[in-house]
């Protein structure tokens, strides 16, 4: 499969947009969580699996609710799941 994005801040969501392949998914972690906060719908030209940290979410008394419908919640057994089907990461600051 393809790579595997992982978004610890809200400025790596944007700089990896330009990078994104078809097979390949991102994941919102640490202070990155809070780009998932925003009207509904993905965000532009993000059209791949998109999922977020829950235990990031909860550290920052971020409720679902206020999460878009486009990112799947994973705890951390599916973040290494996902680690495990990509066959590399790399991690956007």
């Amino acid at each position: 499969m393809g790579v595997l994005h992982l978004v610890n801040s809200t400025e790596g969501l944007g700089r990896c947009r330009d990078r994104l392949g078809p097979d390949d998914a991102v994941i919102l972690l640490e202070a990155g969580v809070y780009t998932a906060m925003a009207p509904s719908g993905k965000p532009e030209g993000m059209d791949v699996d998109l999922f977020v940290l829950q235990e990031h979410l909860s550290q920052r008394g971020i409720a679902r609710t206020r999460v878009r419908p486009a990112f799947t919640l994973i705890d951390f057994e599916g973040f290494v799941g996902l680690t495990v089907r990509h066959t590399r990461s790399v991690t956007w600051a």
